[in-house]
């Protein structure tokens, strides 16, 4: 009689492979989903000055795609947060992102940024026998 050995599937290798297989069936449709982000972004830019709490309809030959009231907002008033709550406090709750910093000049800038290798990590997947590039 033979004795069967239960092999023990290495759980990082199910979601490879997974991965894998979601890559390759996702490729195929990648082109059309840029292509409907591109459209959609086209609809909105149509209707960006039509007046923001009313809705719309655009009407096609075979479908008809509802354009929505644009949505709410919430920003804060910096400077009467900064006014309300104190230097100190205010400190403790403002953040500033790069982006707003590319409007102070560059030596502020310089100094004030500070990096660290805390991003995420890439994945670039491949069939089994093809290298990774460099």
């Amino acid at each position: 009689m033979a004795v069967k050995t239960l092999q023990k599937v290495d759980p990082v290798a199910k979601l490879v492979d997974e991965l894998g297989d979601l890559e390759l069936e996702l490729a195929k449709v990648a082109p059309k989903i840029a292509r409907q982000a591109a459209l959609r972004k086209a609809l909105r830019e149509r209707y960006a000055s039509q007046p923001a709490a009313k809705s719309y309809e655009a009407i096609g030959e075979r479908f008809i795609v509802a354009v929505g009231e644009k949505s709410k907002e919430k920003k804060v008033n910096v400077a009467k947060l900064f006014k309300l709550a104190g230097a100190k406090l205010f400190l403790k709750l403002v953040s500033c992102t790069l982006k707003a910093l590319e409007q102070a000049p560059a030596e502020i800038a310089a100094q004030v940024i500070e990096e660290e290798q805390t991003g995420t990590r890439s994945l670039k997947v491949m069939a089994k026998g093809q290298q990774a590039a460099a």
